[in-house]
């Protein structure tokens, strides 16, 4: 049995002589009793040194074990023990810590040696200062640890050996920056998965923020599952209000936007801006990101500068997305700013598909009366727009619907009034003229036939023409409009026409 006593004579241990080999390993032994690295021990027998390498003699009784501490080191000598590792020589970082120098002695620009073999990836260099009680989380001037400095540089072995040695995983720099952040900022993805299953964090600072935001918009959807597994909180937002869903939307990432609602990021926030996520999908024609926002619970009726979702669909023609937004129930009678609906809106652009949805929608919900509503802009339904703009299918699929056609704009056209050609006068046709040609004839009438007076072939084509819109107006009607209009007239003027049987009244 060897003996091993302290200065004071008492006995620290008592170690079989059959576990003894060498004096490394009997200081080793020690390390775990004293809590003191070997290379602050010394052994001494009989008032000498041992060396380490040296085998223990199974005649030893005892021996005497002195702990000494850190001794002033030069800044050369400090240099040695941190560049040692540079040339990956064990053995000369060894000698440089039997001489009792304090593993965490930093150069002047706060440098360990830690931090450098760290860096140049000397694992064994790194597992003896460890031995030695160099301290892992040191920073050096910037609050970089070895850590932070690996996990950027992409030295994945050696984050394994420091997170087997219970680095601290969260410790940020001078700005904030963990490992984890460090390594998603130089794309070191491998490196950031081991430290997001270690249980590494973003910090509480803006970076994991920043970094879902800005990964969210391009795209990269494995750095997105790995921030969400970090707790990066998907609802918060930008400096501009912008949530991570906001950009991933807009972009049309539809795998990363199922992620961040699974992550429960609300569907409904709104950036400073104004913008929603569904309405920045449906602007951009993104049609299965506005299906899984409405299905999420996202607001269908939002308005952002005075417009909708729907209405940005229905401009740029998104069928599949009014489809969606149909189905989530937008609403399909809320006008804007001019006082139109999503219908005429659709009309004016002709585009007949996303009229047929619309069509559907507004009888479904309202009934054929619901294609009749007028606008602000001067009294037109979605049959005037359709004739005006000369959109012929469009104006088809209302007819057949159950628009009216009979109803009068602000100027007094119904929608034959516009019809410029065959068809879509034949399909617009009417049983009575405008409102508009009735008044301006009858106008025409009571001014110029006065008395009970014959009246000929002259007043009668004036009175025609003024009915209707002949002689001045533009989009004056054509076609069976024309024909109704010129019925009408002859029977407000029959009764003054001379008669060939009669003669004057």
């Amino acid at each position: 049995m060897l003996h091993v006593l302290m200065p004071s004579g008492e006995e620290l241990a008592a170690i079989p002589t059959a576990d003894l080999s060498t004096v490394q390993s009997l200081k080793k032994d020690l390390q775990k009793i004293c809590g003191v690295p070997r290379f602050r021990q010394k052994i001494l027998h009989d008032g000498s040194a041992l060396e380490e390498d040296m085998c223990l003699d199974t005649s030893m009784e005892s021996v005497l074990l002195v702990l000494v501490t850190f001794c002033a080191a030069s800044e050369d000598e400090i240099e040695e023990l941190v560049y040692s590792p540079c040339d990956g020589s064990v053995e000369d970082v060894e000698k440089v810590l039997q001489r009792s120098i304090d593993p965490n002695a930093t150069t002047a620009d706060g440098k360990t040696a830690l931090m450098q073999a760290s860096q140049d990836g000397y694992t064994d260099i790194v597992q003896l200062l460890l031995e030695a009680r160099a301290d892992m989380d040191m920073a050096d001037h910037d609050g970089v640890t070895p850590l932070l400095a690996v996990s950027r540089e992409g030295g994945e072995d050696m984050v394994r050996w420091l997170l087997a040695a219970r680095a601290d995983l969260n410790k940020a720099d001078s700005n904030d920056c963990t490992p984890l952040v460090g390594a998603f900022q130089e794309m070191q993805i491998d490196i950031a998965r081991l430290l997001v299953h270690a249980g590494a964090g973003t910090g509480p600072g803006p970076q994991g923020n920043e970094l879902l935001h800005s990964e969210c918009s391009e795209g990269n959807l494995e750095v997105v599952r790995l921030l969400l597994e970090a707790k990066v909180d998907p609802n918060t937002a930008t400096v501009d209000g912008a949530t991570a869903l906001i950009a991933a939307s807009g972009e049309g990432h539809q795998e990363i936007v199922q992620m961040l609602l699974t992550s429960k990021a609300d569907a409904n926030r709104i950036d400073d801006n104004g913008f929603t996520a569904l309405f920045l999908a449906a602007q951009n024609k993104h049609s299965e990101v506005v299906r899984l926002l409405v299905q999420a619970g996202a607001d269908p009726d939002k308005e952002v500068m005075g417009t909708t979702a729907l209405a940005s669909a229905i401009v740029d023609d998104s069928v599949e997305v009014v489809r969606w937004l149909l189905h989530a129930k937008v609403a399909v009678d809320q006008v804007n700013e001019d006082g139109q609906t999503p219908l005429n809106t659709a009309c004016s652009f002709g585009h007949v598909e996303v009229v047929r949805l619309l069509v559907q929608a507004v009888v479904d919900r309202i009934g054929p009366v619901g294609l009749d509503r007028v606008d602000k802009c001067g009294g037109y339904t979605a049959l005037h727009c359709a004739a005006i703009h000369k959109f012929f299918s469009v104006a088809r699929v209302l007819v057949e619907a159950g628009a009216s056609k009979d109803i009068e704009d602000d100027m007094g056209y119904i929608p034959s009034d516009y019809a410029k050609d065959d068809d879509m006068t034949k399909l617009l046709a009417t049983d009575r003229p405008s409102k508009r040609d009735k008044d301006e004839c009858s106008e025409a009438f009571e001014s110029d036939i006065g008395d009970e007076e014959e009246v000929g072939s002259e007043p009668k084509e004036k009175y025609e023409k003024c009915s209707l819109g002949l002689d001045s107006e533009e989009n004056a009607p054509t076609g069976q409009a024309e024909a109704a209009a010129r019925t009408y007239v002859a029977g407000l003027l029959s009764p003054f026409i001379a008669s060939p049987s009669k003669g004057k009244r």
